[in-house]
């Protein structure tokens, strides 16, 4: 009996835990398809940051091809293999706030929500399947 209190209040803290941080919990785009949907307000706002912060190097476009993005070797974010193989949007959160080989960290320049609007901005970026 002492066993399935213990196992209960265990359960519950547990719970209680994920209910405090759940808004901020995001799955991995694999595993959440609704992941790189935008409202038209968060696509527009993430243009204008992509074009402002990303696009000098990773392209209008998402492919790279730019004098910078062919020297440092950025992904070309229109190939379905890149995003197969970047599938956590977690991961490219963390690239985009902590920077990564030559990328700046822009954790201090923008918010958590830019940031999220970015990854999806740039799940977008993938060719359809044909």
């Amino acid at each position: 009996m002492r066993m399935l209190v213990k196992c209960f209040f265990a359960l519950a803290a547990i719970c209680s835990l994920v209910a405090l941080v759940g808004g901020s919990i995001r799955l991995p785009s694999a595993q959440n398809p609704d992941a790189g949907k935008l409202s038209p307000e968060r696509i527009s706002r993430a243009k204008s940051l992509y074009g402002e912060k990303c696009a000098r190097c990773h392209g209008e476009d998402g492919r790279g091809h730019t004098k910078i993005g062919e020297m440092l070797s950025v992904p070309d974010f229109t190939d379905r293999k890149w995003h197969k193989a970047n599938a956590h949007d977690e991961r490219l959160a963390e690239s985009i706030t902590d920077g990564k080989n030559n990328m700046p960290a822009f954790g201090r320049k923008l918010t958590k929500q830019d940031i999220r609007a970015l990854v999806g901005y740039v799940r977008n970026f993938a060719k359809p399947a044909h």
